[in-house]
């Protein structure tokens, strides 16, 4: 489990991704985080992790360091 709980900083800093990566065993270059806020986008990037911004179908601007955007969520096919 993960939260904001169990970490001492918040978003921008990367601790709750870099905690959350430890607990799973996967190192956070092999993450993908789902952001919809700018604060949230800086702290992936700065644990290494790749970034998925969610716009809301534009109502949340994504930046230009992120990996993949998400207009919204039936955009998004079913991977299996």
């Amino acid at each position: 489990m993960s939260s904001a709980d169990f970490v001492k900083q918040g978003k921008p800093h990367p601790e709750i991704y870099l905690h959350t990566a430890k607990q799973l065993n996967v190192p956070p270059h092999k993450c993908m985080a789902i952001e919809d806020s700018h604060s949230g986008m800086i702290a992936a990037r700065d644990a290494g992790m790749k970034i998925a911004a969610f716009t809301n179908k534009g109502r949340n601007k994504a930046t230009n360091f992120v990996d993949i955007v998400i207009e919204d969520f039936s955009s998004v096919q079913k991977l299996y």
